[in-house]
């Protein structure tokens, strides 16, 4: 086993006040101020002549030409490759809306994610490596069969299937003090609604920001776990008895968030942030066992996802290339070793049963699992179930049924030939 080496560092992604919001159809108003900046963060791990990278940006998701604009320069510059690169968009629902950014700002941004890259990577320094599991459920499971407004429609489904588990990686110095920890949980960005137009980087902006300032110097990285059925529990709908999870009305939602303040919206956040930021505080400071001789690896592959003959006309637009051949698209899989440990890379939104799949068919004791990573967005991969079930997801995904057992399964192989590399 070779000895470890870390560094990690963040830089301001915001952008210019007065472009576009990202993640709502119906909001067609530009920002008009910044509530909390937005950030690329990076955490670069190098140990036997090997060197892996991870960058989590406040995006909703990654745009292709930002990824291969920050791998082309992290190559040139420090000789890494670009597949040693994982680029994680947290889908923060108040930060850029990359298409309507245009081209120059997705050039910048990925220049801006190699520049978080290459500081980390001149900050390397002798490191040791602990892994933690601990609960939250700051999210919930937003397909109920009953839902009022239309069946598995965007509702709050507290007795549906939902994973509480958060997982931290946490990078410590050899003698003292915390270089950088890794916060890997599923829930939508969206605790702030269509109306608000401030940037932000939602609730996880508070939980990172919590684990910063209780670790001086260190760096704090979100990365959304698959959450395409999931969203906060927002407190401000449906009275509960005393003691009872919180629930909300999505029927009764929209005119109450309507008629919310923007304080109140980030009140809201902050609540759900510091819900998620403590627990994960907790778990980091129980993890006791460290080593400083993990061995690192990388592997990524391209696999081809099954798409519908027939694409919603809205997908059509973005997709143009895809209006010749609707078989399938190429998407990236990727996964980096970290001892014991493993960090897999999808593309999507994917739904929180398919994370849990592979969590449970993963040779590796503990399996970090993010979602909207290293390409464009290619919208939900639902299990086979929902689109039987209808609603929201199915109904705009552009993928076939099938598509997410075939991601499942390569993924799955993916780690089981990294489990393999020595």
């Amino acid at each position: 086993m070779a000895k470890i080496e870390a560094g990690a560092a963040k830089h301001d992604i915001t952008p210019p006040v007065g472009y576009p919001l990202a993640g709502y159809s119906n909001r067609v108003q530009g920002s008009i101020g910044v509530h909390d900046p937005l950030f690329a963060k990076a955490l670069v791990l190098r140990a036997g002549g090997e060197t892996i990278g991870i960058i989590s940006c406040d995006i909703i998701s990654t745009p292709q030409k930002s990824v291969e604009e920050a791998r082309r320069l992290i190559e040139k510059e420090t000789g890494v490759p670009g597949s040693a690169v994982m680029v994680h968009g947290t889908h923060t629902h108040t930060g850029p809306n990359n298409e309507a950014m245009g081209e120059e700002w997705k050039t910048v941004l990925g220049r801006k994610m190699a520049g978080a890259f290459l500081e980390a990577w001149r900050k390397l320094k002798p490191a040791k490596i602990g892994f933690g599991s601990g609960e939250s459920f700051v999210g919930v499971n937003r397909r109920n069969p009953s839902s009022p407004v239309k069946p598995h429609f965007l509702y709050s489904w507290p007795d549906g299937p939902f994973e509480p588990l958060v997982k931290i990686l946490r990078v410590d110095q050899l003698n003292d003090g915390t270089i950088c920890t890794i916060v890997n949980y599923g829930c939508h960005g969206v605790t702030l609604g269509p109306n608000e137009l401030l940037i932000s980087r939602d609730f996880s902006g508070y939980a990172v920001d919590l684990l910063e300032e209780a670790k001086p110097g260190s760096v704090c990285m979100f990365l959304n776990a698959p959450c395409g059925n999931v969203n906060p529990r927002w407190i401000w709908e449906i009275p509960q008895p005393e003691g009872a999870a919180p629930r909300f009305n999505w029927a009764g939602l929209k005119p109450k968030w309507n008629d919310l303040k923007s304080e109140e919206r980030f009140k809201e956040a902050e609540r759900l942030g510091n819900s998620l930021g403590g627990e994960s505080l907790k778990t980091l400071e129980q993890i006791i066992d460290f080593r400083d001789d993990f061995e690192i690896a990388s592997k990524s592959k391209e696999i081809k996802l099954p798409v519908q003959e027939v694409l919603p006309a809205w997908f059509e637009r973005r997709f143009e290339k895809m209006k010749e051949d609707y078989r399938d698209i190429t998407v990236e899989l990727q996964a980096f070793k970290i001892g014991d440990g493993a960090v897999l890379a999808l593309p999507g939104e994917v739904f929180l049963e398919l994370g849990m799949e592979i969590r449970r068919r993963s040779p590796f004791k503990h399996t970090f699992v993010a979602e909207l990573c290293n390409q464009e967005w290619i919208g939900y991969v639902p299990t086979p179930q929902a689109y039987g079930e209808g609603g929201y997801e199915p109904t705009t995904s552009i993928l076939k049924p099938e598509a997410g057992f075939v991601l499942v399964n390569e993924a799955v192989g993916l780690l089981e030939e990294l489990s393999k590399l020595h």
